[in-house]
């Protein structure tokens, strides 16, 4: 839903730490000279216990990169990023996820 890209939409439902949490790895991304979009596709498709992934692509380009990095995966240096991502706690250590939102939560009790 775009958190983990340049254009994260208003009405997305994350609250204002993990949203912060985005835009400070969304920067460190950045700084690393590497692309936050590539590195959050190539994470996803790289979890096994995930039996598929949603993408949302409106360009060409975006479906390249998805086949590109499905197909050919992430260098180390990518991976180390990843790395300091999911165990700093600036950025995602101890990240509940969808866990603390409130729609989420009424979703799995069926009442949405």
């Amino acid at each position: 839903m775009g958190l983990l890209t340049n254009n994260v939409q208003e009405w997305h439902p994350a609250g204002k730490i993990l949203r912060e949490k985005c835009r400070r790895a969304r920067e460190y991304v950045k700084e690393k000279g590497m692309d936050m979009v590539r590195l959050a596709l190539g994470y996803a498709l790289s979890r096994k216990e995930c039996g598929s992934v949603v993408m949302g692509m409106t360009e060409e380009w975006q479906v390249d990169l998805a086949v590109e990095v499905r197909d050919k995966g992430l260098t180390d240096e990518e991976w180390k990023v990843i790395e300091v991502l999911r165990n700093e706690e600036r950025f995602f250590k101890n990240e509940e996820g969808w866990d603390g939102i409130e729609e989420v939560k009424k979703f799995w009790e069926g009442e949405v």
